[in-house]
C-alpha cells in the first residue's frame, strides 16, 4: 500500500494535495469554510478535545482541561441552522435560542453527513498554554481511486 503523502496513485500530480487523508487530526485554532466533503461514504466522524500545552510540546487532557479554555471554535451545520458551542457543549439556532446548555469537558463527538450537509469548524482563539484537537475520520472518493490504481499496478506484475 502507498504511504498517505504519495500522490503519484490518484492520477494526479499535485503535491499539495496527495490522495488519502481518511484520518486527520488538527490543533492550534483549527477551521475552514462551509464546505461538504467528496467522500466515498455519506457519513463522516469527527471529535474535538481541549489540551495545556506544555513548555517541552507535550500535552495534557482531561482532568481540569476544559473547551472553555479556548474561544469559538464550534462546529456548525448550516442546512439545519444548527451548532455546537464547545465551549458550554451547547446546541444552539443560529437565532441562539439554546436546546441545552452545560459545561463541557473531556471528548466530543459528532456524526454527520459529510456529502450532504454543508458544516464548518470556526474560528477559535485560546491562551498559548492551550489548544483544542479536532480529529476528523472519512473515506474519500480521491483515496479509493488512488487503491485502485495502486492493485491494478500490483496485478499488472
Amino acid at each position: 500500500m502507498p504511504n498517505f503523502d504519495d500522490f503519484k496513485f490518484d492520477g494526479e500530480k499535485d503535491p499539495e494535495s496527495p490522495f488519502a487523508n481518511s484520518l486527520t487530526i488538527t490543533r492550534d485554532n483549527f477551521s475552514n469554510f462551509l464546505h461538504i466533503n467528496k467522500d466515498a461514504i455519506d457519513v463522516a466522524y469527527g471529535g474535538w478535545w481541549a489540551a495545556r500545552v506544555h513548555s517541552d510540546g507535550s500535552y495534557t487532557t482531561g482532568g481540569n482541561v476544559l473547551h472553555s479554555q479556548i474561544k469559538g471554535g464550534g462546529f456548525v451545520l448550516e442546512n439545519y441552522g444548527v451548532g455546537i458551542d464547545f465551549e458550554w457543549s451547547v446546541l444552539f439556532f443560529f437565532s441562539q435560542h439554546w436546546l441545552m446548555r452545560h459545561r463541557c469537558e473531556g471528548y466530543m463527538e459528532i456524526y454527520w453527513r459529510g456529502k450532504a450537509d454543508h458544516h464548518a469548524t470556526l474560528a477559535s482563539t485560546s491562551d498559548q498554554d492551550y489548544t483544542c484537537f479536532g480529529t476528523f475520520i472519512q473515506i474519500i472518493q480521491k483515496g479509493l481511486v488512488a487503491l485502485d490504481n495502486f492493485w491494478d499496478l500490483d496485478k499488472a506484475r
